[in-house]
């Protein structure tokens, strides 16, 4: 689930339109509820993954996984 997560994140931030896709895909909710997840890698991707999504890939370049 942690790559997952972090692959989304790298998706949103190199796919010109990967925000895009990954809210038509509704992916949004599904990472959300990992961000509760018993596992802290899985919870920290999940994270990284909302803060891109939220912020796009022009102002989160610079989060580090």
């Amino acid at each position: 689930l942690a790559v997952a997560c972090f692959d989304l994140s790298q998706f949103i931030q190199y796919h010109p339109a990967g925000r895009v896709i990954v809210t038509d895909l509704k992916a949004k909710e599904r990472v959300m509820k990992l961000m509760n997840h018993e596992n802290t890698e899985v919870t920290k991707s999940a994270l990284l993954c909302i803060q891109r999504l939220f912020l796009g890939a022009k102002y989160a370049s610079f989060l580090q996984a």
